[in-house]
């Protein structure tokens, strides 16, 4: 997550970022403690500066000020950029003036040609950012059903026809081959209710019936017929 405000941060001569008093309430009250921000943008101070800091969960959070208003123009119309290249695990970043580079390059005074691109240590960087492993905290491994109390395995395999049928299956999930080849599968949810699921491999057309009986025990019925070259996916809802 991207925390954008007016103000969090201002800079020193250097380019080095500091909170602001306001700054430092929102980093205590919000971003601190929730790791999802990694990174915050803020203007109202110059010049832009830059920070790293450390979060509750031991994580980096890049704090940065962006304001141009001082320079030349009003700033002419500068913007930031941030590519995020998820080859290279990097985030670029670039500031630029799209008012003065649409403009013929013949007409361009000394001060344009300055602004149209700044490359100081906090205008023009790279940050080392991998995405996987900095939200690696949300992303856990699922348990599996079976070592959740008074439930089974939630992946179970079934080979029909020549065909290997693979089905994730919600709750708890109990399936037995008929004689004919067909699969039944039963799941029984917290309400009770039984959803049963008949599943025909070996064959392009796949046809799935699925019948539900609700709270009040009143039975319904819905086909779905999914067309593929094999039984290699079902896609089941409760």
């Amino acid at each position: 997550m991207i925390l954008t405000t007016h103000e969090i941060a201002y800079a020193d001569e250097n380019g080095q970022a500091h909170l602001s008093s306001f700054g430092q309430q929102v980093w205590d009250e919000l971003v601190n403690g929730n790791d999802q921000v990694f990174l915050t943008l803020n203007g109202h101070f110059w010049p832009p500066g830059r920070a790293v800091m450390g979060n509750k969960a031991g994580n980096d959070v890049q704090i940065h000020i962006t304001n141009y208003q001082n320079r030349y123009y009003g700033g002419a119309g500068m913007i930031r950029l941030y590519h995020f290249d998820l080859a290279r695990d990097t985030i670029d970043v670039q500031t630029v003036a799209p008012w003065i580079l649409g403009q013929p390059a013949g007409s361009l005074n000394l001060l344009q040609r300055q602004e149209i691109e700044l490359t100081s240590d906090v205008d023009y960087f790279t940050i080392p950012l991998d995405l996987r492993q900095r939200f690696a905290g949300f992303d856990p491994i699922a348990v599996p059903c079976h070592a959740r109390p008074g439930r089974s395995s939630s992946r179970e395999r079934w080979r029909t026809g020549g065909s290997t049928a693979t089905i994730t299956a919600p709750s708890s999930l109990t399936a037995s081959p008929s004689p004919t080849g067909q699969v039944t599968a039963t799941t029984t949810p917290r309400s009770q209710c039984t959803v049963a699921l008949s599943l025909r491999c070996g064959s392009p057309a796949t046809t799935i019936r699925a019948s539900r009986r609700r709270r009040a025990c009143s039975s319904t019925a819905a086909r779905t017929r999914y067309t593929a070259p094999t039984c290699r996916r079902f896609l089941m809802r409760r």
